[in-house]
């Protein structure tokens, strides 16, 4: 089974590769979603968030407001730390066992491990290579202006509380510029598929 690790900051077009890199047969696990998943209600994370961070941050029906504990852990930085300390291991735990499970599977032979904390959680060490995708400063804040509703400033924290791109295109074996049109993504991800 080949395992490639996918990466890039926020608002980068990681979500946007992973999807084509899905329609072209790839099984993805999806690190974001691993993270929506183990906040819902009840489960052990949501009730470590729910005593630390208190009921302002849960809706009327306990959910997780997620965008309302974004903007206070993007703007503390010892709050996130704590969610962090909370979520980092329970991810890892379910993207391990995903992996073990396809591993067993003898007809899954591609598989993207999507995750934008990807060195943060040092996840190199689970998959074949890294992929990382590459934007701009000022092209991440346009599209979390545009696709999020964040100001300037809340993009600009949450592109800092993230590792340097720098620093992530150094440990990528494969580095893809994402500060185009979708078809050059998809043309650089082809390029790359052969």
């Amino acid at each position: 089974m080949k395992l490639i690790g996918l990466t890039g900051g926020i608002a980068s077009g990681k979500s946007k590769a992973s999807d084509y890199l899905k329609k072209r047969g790839f099984v993805i696990i999806d690190a974001d979603h691993i993270a929506r998943r183990i906040v819902e209600v009840g489960e052990p994370a949501y009730l470590k968030i729910k005593a630390y961070f208190g009921e302002d941050y849960f809706d009327e029906k306990g959910v997780l407001d997620r965008k309302a504990l974004g903007a206070r852990v993007f703007a503390n930085a010892s709050d996130l730390a704590v969610l962090n300390e909370i979520t980092h291991p329970m991810i890892l735990e379910e993207i391990e066992r995903q992996i073990e499970k396809m591993r067993c599977q003898k007809d899954i032979h591609r598989v993207i491990l999507d995750a934008a904390l990807f060195f943060e959680l040092r996840l190199e060490r689970l998959v074949d290579e890294v992929w990382y995708i590459d934007a701009s400063t000022a092209n991440q804040i346009k599209r979390m202006i545009q696709r999020d509703g964040l100001t300037e400033e809340q993009g600009a924290a949450r592109i800092q509380s993230q590792w340097e791109a720098s620093k992530k295109k150094a440990l990528a074996q494969v580095v893809i510029d994402n500060n185009g049109t979708l078809e050059n993504l998809y043309r650089q991800l082809e390029d790359h598929l052969k």
